[in-house]
């Protein structure tokens, strides 16, 4: 009995809710979008019991985003992150020199880390073979100074 008056002051209180809101608002053009939103909760309240007499709530239920930095929150983490940009951009600088060169060109970028695991700069960027045309473009490419762009070793 006590869930049957429940349900019925809950329909009544949405109703006298949805009617002062329906004449409180101005009429202008928004009013007949919130006349249906008001509408859907009115319908809401009313199915309610049925949503708990067959438990359909669990059938549409949002799986939670739960973002898992466990990993990235440690030390060896954090340099995992600047490794994977280092390797990135040197991929990314080796197809640009091939790109403008017409020639494989080996790069390899080192990035400055801090104690946070936070990337902080450039250090220097390696390639091989080196020559004057592919030191510009990766200057042209990377923005970042000639003198920081030095040969490197075979791999």
């Amino acid at each position: 009995m006590e869930l049957l008056k429940e349900y019925a002051t809950g329909i009544i209180v949405v109703s006298v809710l949805a009617i002062l809101l329906e004449n409180i608002l101005p009429a202008t053009s928004h009013k007949k979008y919130i006349n249906v939103v008001i509408g859907l909760v009115v319908m809401l309240v009313i199915v309610s019991p049925v949503t708990k007499l067959f438990d359909v709530r669990s059938a549409f239920v949002l799986p939670e985003l739960v973002i898992d930095d466990s990993d990235l929150s440690e030390k060896g983490g954090k340099s995992l992150v600047a490794e994977d940009f280092a390797q990135r951009l040197s991929n990314k600088l080796s197809e640009e020199v091939n790109k403008r060169c017409g020639q494989t060109v080996n790069v390899t970028v080192f990035v400055d880390v801090n104690e946070k695991g936070e990337i902080t700069g450039i250090r220097k960027i390696t390639a091989f073979p080196m020559n004057d045309n592919i030191r510009t473009a990766i200057v042209d490419c990377s923005g970042i100074e000639a003198g920081k762009i030095v040969e490197g070793d075979a791999e």
